[in-house]
């Protein structure tokens, strides 16, 4: 579920800064599970933690794999 969430973070914050999308992954399913400590009838669990995380780490990964091209494309523009 959070796969697209890692597309976007590499799309908002750009191919270079991927490690920005990873970190804001993992702090939006952190805030996520907290805000469950505090909502009655809901249970915040590790497993949703690491879930989330990974989902968000392979959307990182299929953004830059989808990207790769046309940055490779852009970088020759420009030298």
């Amino acid at each position: 579920m959070f796969v697209p969430i890692g597309i976007f973070f590499v799309l908002l914050f750009g191919r270079r800064l991927w490690f920005m999308s990873v970190i804001s992954g993992i702090l939006l399913t952190l805030a996520i599970e907290f805000a469950q400590l505090f909502i009655p009838g809901r249970v915040s669990d590790v497993r949703d933690l690491v879930a989330n995380s990974l989902g968000t780490m392979i959307g990182v990964l299929v953004a830059l794999v989808l990207t790769r091209a046309k940055a490779r494309r852009l970088r020759t523009q420009r030298a």
